[in-house]
């Protein structure tokens, strides 16, 4: 048996740009600067033939930089790539029509995350706890998953035989630095209940 906690619900707030218009700004300039690519419209002319290489790869480079610190959503790096973009719109004097004369539509989220000190892995004659022996990639609102278990041992590309049936088992498995990579894919597609991978250190 697979346990996993009640997750612990905690609200934060995504912010969204309402104008889509930067992505086209920062488009790379080949688009518009090699024939036969059709021109675009006179009224959206001057604004395409501005966008040029070394700018895009100037500002994607800060948006994707550790400035940002991954841009994950609900995060402060996302928060701070969020305000830069807003800043650019703003220097091009774009009306704002999000929430309260901004840029930006607040969006009401959840986050779920695992309690590990609840959680625990158990069978038969044994326990495990999940304080500093489990960490969770993915989950869903599923508390607890019972299986018959299956162990892999996973190494390079090698590919999971057709054959092999995983569907509603629990696996778990160890990898090479390459299986790891890529086992976890190759797995999901075999509809496994839960999948658990080995690992030297802390997890």
């Amino acid at each position: 048996m697979f346990k996993n906690s009640p997750a612990q619900n905690a609200k934060s707030t995504l912010t969204f740009l309402v104008i889509a218009t930067f992505a086209v700004i920062s488009a790379d300039s080949t688009f518009g600067q090699y024939s036969p690519v059709t021109p675009p419209p006179k009224d959206l002319a001057t604004g395409f033939n501005a966008i040029n290489i070394d700018q895009s790869k100037e500002w994607l480079g800060v948006l994707a930089g550790p400035r940002f610190e991954g841009r994950g959503t609900g995060q402060p790096g996302y928060t701070k790539a969020a305000h830069w973009v807003a800043g650019k719109v703003a220097e091009f004097g774009l009306e704002p029509i999000g929430d309260n004369g901004t840029y930006f539509q607040m969006l009401p989220m959840k986050r779920r995350l695992p309690l590990i000190d609840e959680c625990f892995i158990a069978g038969s004659d044994f326990e495990i706890s999940g304080k500093d022996q489990m960490g969770f990639e993915r989950y869903t609102d599923k508390q607890e998953t019972t299986g018959e278990v299956v162990f892999l041992n996973l190494r390079g590309n090698a590919k999971l035989p057709p054959e092999l049936d995983l569907r509603d088992k629990i696996v778990i498995y160890t990898t090479d630095e390459v299986a790891a990579r890529n086992s976890p894919r190759e797995l999901a597609r075999k509809r496994p209940a839960a999948a658990m991978r080995v690992i030297t250190g802390k997890p």
